[in-house]
């Protein structure tokens, strides 16, 4: 009975087909002879035949039942692209990714990398699970930025947040979901969300006029509603402007399947105004602008910000 149970699981889930072995190889190897002696011959026979063409029908589409493309895809080059965890001090690692807890265990073991929050949620000791769920529900970027730095992460990983906007709440907030509506289906609030903002609308805040200051999209693996999107937190190059015309700071950056417009119109400082930019024209990443621009309402200045800029918050000065 061990093995017929182990061997009906095994039919919809291959991690069954460790038990279902022990049970098989033990099986056979008491009642071989006997069964080849026996009437039950041919029974053994296309036993052995089926079980054999299930394993290799699951051993060849392991990775569709485990994992889909797109999540597959985005790991590969989170190992591949990014820097990797060379030294550990007391169990600390240079940096971490942040991420919802159900994806934890991919990055850990596909794309190697050390991150806040995973699966072992109360085995493991500091495990950031909430950390994420509050970066989730935050409105606005310092929060997250906030999180982040607290938890020494450099890179955002994200899926689909929509779900995670209905399911998450209650496990760090009492009462009614605000960005929910009655059905559980998520509402126009979510589009005050941070992370909702980052996701869908490449960070752009509405009403759509100044985009995200430190983060930048370094990676997303399709146009699917489902795809997996990478973030690196960054210090952003800043341009300070001392001229009394309003003024636009634009880019448009270009992936693999897409383009996008990073669009802000900066923030008084000290009587000046300070635009920030996380994006530069020569990047490593398969995101990049293709053109920045300074606009005034008498001229427009094409500007050359290059990766050092980006990350060493290198600031640039434009004088009326």
């Amino acid at each position: 009975m061990f093995t017929i149970f182990f061997f009906l699981l095994t039919l919809f889930q291959l991690r069954f087909g460790y038990f279902f072995m022990m049970g098989y190889s033990l099986m056979l190897g008491i009642s071989f002879k006997e069964l080849l002696e026996s009437r039950l011959k041919y029974v053994l026979m296309l036993f052995i035949i089926i079980s054999s063409v299930i394993f290799f029908r699951d051993y060849k589409t392991s990775e569709e039942r485990f994992i889909d493309s797109d999540l597959a895809k985005g790991l590969v080059f989170l190992r591949d692209h990014t820097p990797e965890k060379s030294s550990f001090d007391n169990f600390k690692t240079p940096y971490g990714i942040l991420s919802s807890w159900h994806l934890g265990h991919y990055i850990i073991e596909i794309a190697k990398r050390p991150v806040t929050a995973h699966n072992f949620i109360n085995v493991a000791l500091n495990n950031g699970e909430k950390e994420f769920m509050r970066a989730l529900f935050s409105e606005n970027e310092s929060e997250v930025l906030e999180i982040m730095s607290r938890n020494n992460s450099k890179f955002l990983f994200l899926d689909n947040p929509n779900d995670l906007i209905v399911t998450d709440w209650y496990a760090i907030n009492r009462g009614e979901n605000p960005y929910t509506d009655g059905d559980k289906k998520i509402n126009l609030k979510a589009q005050r969300l941070f992370i909702y903002r980052l996701y869908h609308f490449d960070g752009l805040t509405p009403p759509f006029l100044n985009s995200t200051k430190h983060f930048r999209l370094i990676y997303e693996s399709s146009l699917s509603p489902f795809r997996v999107k990478i973030f690196e937190r960054v210090e952003g190059a800043k341009i300070l402007y001392n001229g009394k015309d309003s003024a636009i700071l634009k880019a448009r950056i270009k992936t693999p399947y897409r383009e996008f417009f990073y669009v802000t119109t900066g923030e008084a400082l000290d009587g000046k105004r300070i635009f920030h930019l996380p994006y530069s024209s020569d990047s490593n990443y398969p995101v990049k602008a293709e053109y920045i621009n300074f606009e005034t309402g008498t001229k427009k200045i094409e500007l050359n910000i290059n990766e050092q800029d980006v990350i060493s918050g290198k600031t640039i000065y434009i004088f009326h």
